[in-house]
């Protein structure tokens, strides 16, 4: 090859590439990548409790009236509807434990997972009770000591940007479930225990709302990424220049 078309097919691979100078110089060294990932890590965290502010109540949906009045059905035949499911103390929602990024390169997407955990949710509801087709209305509330899940989403920061989106929340650990009936009788008993079955099971499948709920108040909460990263990458020392 002629030194002219040498340079010419140089010049082309600049063209497409870019500068290798400029493309490392966008390049994380190790400490701007731990730094970066550390602005992602307190990023998620803000959003975890913007989220938490969005809302302290949820009304679920008919399902889970029709499932609750079933299970307390299956034992005790004085149950002719469920009524005003609410679901309550989403505003407790936090992160618990380690946020896990995968590493850190400049402008590539990255997997991250956020574990948190409702603290102190319970449900409240009535159930309408029959005898001879009349009856009271006893109001009832379950309590959920333990509420376990885990937010999942991708990222993508440079020393520009940053930007991430949370894509599924997953149900870890539901338990502590106990469940009271107004009114002390033996059939309020029974109707409790019921429920609390039913919640610890699945049947009476409050799961996926209150999923769906938590994952699209993450969504709806305001980032703060690309300051998070960028007054870390302030703090990394300057790398050495090379020795002559």
């Amino acid at each position: 090859m002629s030194q002219v078309r040498l340079l010419v097919a140089l010049a082309a691979a600049v063209a497409v590439l870019g500068p290798v100078g400029a493309a490392a110089a966008d390049d994380f060294s190790p400490a701007e990548a731990e730094a970066a990932r550390d602005g992602l890590q307190s990023a998620l965290q803000g959003a975890v409790t913007a989220a938490a502010a969005k809302t302290d109540e949820l009304d679920l949906p008919p399902s889970i009236s029709e499932s609750v009045r079933r299970v307390a059905f299956v034992q005790v035949d004085t149950v002719k509807e469920a009524k005003n499911i609410r679901a309550h103390g989403l505003g407790s929602l936090r992160a618990a434990g380690t946020i896990g990024v995968d590493p850190i390169a400049a402008g590539q997407t990255v997997n991250f997972t956020v574990p948190v955990e409702l603290v102190g949710a319970y449900l409240t509801g009535d159930l309408v009770r029959k005898v001879n087709d009349v009856g009271p209305t006893g109001h009832f509330n379950t309590t959920i000591a333990t509420y376990r899940l885990e937010a999942e989403g991708t990222a993508t920061v440079s020393r520009g940007a940053c930007a991430f989106n949370f894509t599924a929340v997953k149900d870890i650990e539901l338990g502590g479930v106990d469940t009271s009936v107004e009114g002390a009788s033996l059939l309020n008993r029974v109707l409790a225990k019921e429920v609390s079955d039913g919640v610890r099971s699945g049947a009476v499948a409050i799961k996926d709302p209150i999923s769906r709920h938590v994952l699209q108040s993450l969504q709806e909460a305001p980032q703060d990424c690309a300051a998070s990263v960028r007054e870390r990458l302030a703090k990394v020392p300057a790398a050495a220049a090379p020795a002559a």
